[in-house]
């Protein structure tokens, strides 16, 4: 009726219109009002099947229509993922059998699994935030009981039994340690980390306080060893060395600290500077030949030159005439013209000096 469709449009608390839905079947879903009127004429009345159980032919039937509804959507999804049912099987089993070869490759000794780096940043993630909001606080030091504690010689035998055969059997850790070794040779991330903690703890004043306390009441050395001091420090050094293991242990990290340093230019320097001083005994003796032979030369074309002037001597001229001032003015631009030429033989030997 009209009265009944308008009711059933009436809104909701929440401020939506009721309204009956329809469903894939065709059929219509009920409104809240259709609902609370149902559940209004039904209260009070046993159900027709309480405490009745199915019988196994309607289990069968209920069985039958599940399978084929869930077929149905397998047969949709291998469609969809565009494979054949034996591909998508032979699939499966890869990714199974791959799972079951990294889990057997976690197993530990005691019969558990080391977690995968998933799960680890699932992990830290978590109690991250739970550190964050303080539902998790961290556990204080180790108390003053085991300070100064240290492991019985049985013990430490034991770590390092295990730390040697996890280093000669897991990759994995041998390669995180030697990851980790590198970072620490490399230093420059790690100090400025350090730096950057260290940093942030001395702003706390009760951390403050505590660190002056310490460095007030450090032993302040007093100075070199004493003469027993020395000797016991020399005794102890000459008990190691005579322990083979210990000398060959010592003798191969010197050798590969050795090989690891940048080669001193010592050596180098000497070759250079013996080149050098050869170079330089060389120039001294072609400069000496030089030397020696230059000032011949020169007395020798002054000589030639000389040979070459007219037999008449100024002094027999007389000095007013013309052929006098002549003369003296011919000597006069021939000793510039030889000074001149001198310079310029020296400078050309000066050249071949530095050129050798």
């Amino acid at each position: 009726s009209a009265s009944a469709s308008a009711s059933e449009k009436k809104a909701n608390g929440n401020g939506k219109v009721d309204i009956a839905s329809p469903t894939a079947a065709g059929g219509y879903k009920h409104t809240n009002a259709s609902r609370a009127k149902i559940s209004a004429a039904n209260k009070g009345k046993v159900p027709w099947n309480k405490g009745k159980g199915r019988s196994e032919e309607v289990k069968k039937k209920i069985a039958e229509g599940v399978r084929r509804k869930n077929r149905e959507r397998f047969l949709a999804k291998l469609e969809d993922m565009g494979l054949t049912e034996e591909e998508y099987e032979q699939q499966k089993k890869d990714e199974r059998r791959k799972k079951d070869a990294e889990k057997r490759a976690r197993r530990t000794e005691n019969g558990g699994y080391r977690p995968t780096e998933e799960t680890k940043q699932k992990i830290s993630k978590i109690l991250k935030e739970k550190f964050a909001s303080g539902e998790i606080k961290r556990s204080p030091r180790a108390s003053s009981s085991r300070k100064g504690f240290k492991h019985s010689e049985a013990t430490r035998a034991k770590i390092s039994a295990a730390l040697r055969k996890k280093w000669a059997t897991d990759t994995e850790y041998q390669a995180k340690q030697s990851q980790t070794q590198t970072g620490k040779a490399n230093g420059t991330t790690a100090r400025r980390k350090i730096s950057k903690t260290l940093k942030e703890k001395w702003r706390d004043p009760a951390f403050r306080e505590k660190m002056m306390k310490s460095m007030k009441s450090r032993k302040v050395n007093s100075g070199p060893a004493s003469l027993e001091q020395r000797e016991k420090i020399s005794a102890a050094m000459k008990k190691k060395w005579q322990d083979k293991e210990y000398r060959a242990k010592t003798m191969t990290g010197m050798e590969k600290y050795r090989d690891s340093m940048p080669k001193k230019p010592v050596a180098e320097k000497k070759k250079q500077q013996s080149q050098n001083s050869a170079a330089e005994a060389i120039i001294i003796d072609s400069v000496s030949a030089v030397t020696a032979v230059v000032p011949q030369t020169i007395g020798a074309k002054k000589k030639r030159t000389r040979r070459a002037r007219s037999t008449i001597k100024v002094g027999d001229l007389d000095p007013t005439s013309f052929a006098a001032k002549k003369a003296k003015t011919k000597k006069k631009k021939m000793k510039k013209k030889a000074k001149t030429k001198t310079k310029k033989e020296e400078k050309v030997f000066s050249i071949s000096c530095r050129i050798c």
